[in-house]
């Protein structure tokens, strides 16, 4: 099978090592915080991007860790899959996004992915990545990147450790597991052999 699996919060702890960046650099706490609601930092989209390119390029994110029992588990899932990164990164944080992965993940994926130009959120959709590459299944924390998949019969891991949608956010559960770990997904898949 083809896997397409995003980057920040699914292999890499990325809210919480922003999180330190931005409270060292600027002085502020982050309780709260999720990627698609800069203005609760009373950030505009173009100020908050221009902070993120600031992280990508720190060592907050050169040393940020990968997401418990990720290595392990995709090392086992590439030996039968090809296993591909699809991140929502802007293309100008190509170098410091493969680098974090190749020194996290060596020898893992077959391709790595950033959708998005001079951080133009919706630049490409995941779904449109998806269905260029005819993956089979979804591996994100965003369910607005898993709905859109789910529907047209993408198999979709909701990773939802590190992220959280308010409870009474409704979804199909047609085409979408949650979980929280790897471990459990790599139970999933081996299940659905």
């Amino acid at each position: 099978m083809k896997i397409g699996i995003d980057c920040d919060d699914v292999l890499s702890i990325s809210v919480a090592a922003f999180r330190k960046f931005y409270s060292k650099k600027y002085k502020k706490d982050l309780y709260y915080f999720r990627f698609e609601q800069p203005h609760k930092l009373g950030l505009t989209v173009q100020e908050f991007y221009k902070i993120w390119d600031e992280f990508c390029n720190a060592d907050e994110h050169t040393n940020m860790d990968p997401i418990p029992h990720s290595f392990d588990v995709l090392k086992r899932l590439s030996e039968k899959h090809k296993l591909i990164v699809i991140t929502a990164r802007s293309k100008q944080l190509k170098e410091p996004t493969v680098k974090w992965i190749t020194k996290n993940f060596p020898n893992i994926f077959n391709n790595i992915h950033l959708i998005n130009e001079a951080n133009k959120i919706g630049t490409k959709t995941k779904l449109k990545v998806c269905k260029e590459l005819e993956i089979d299944i979804l591996i994100d924390d965003n369910l607005d990147n898993l709905l859109p998949c789910a529907k047209e019969g993408i198999k979709c891991f909701w990773f939802n450790q590190y992220t959280s949608y308010p409870p009474k956010k409704l979804y199909s559960k047609k085409n979408i597991i949650k979980v929280k770990s790897w471990i459990e997904i790599e139970k999933e898949i081996n299940k659905g052999k």
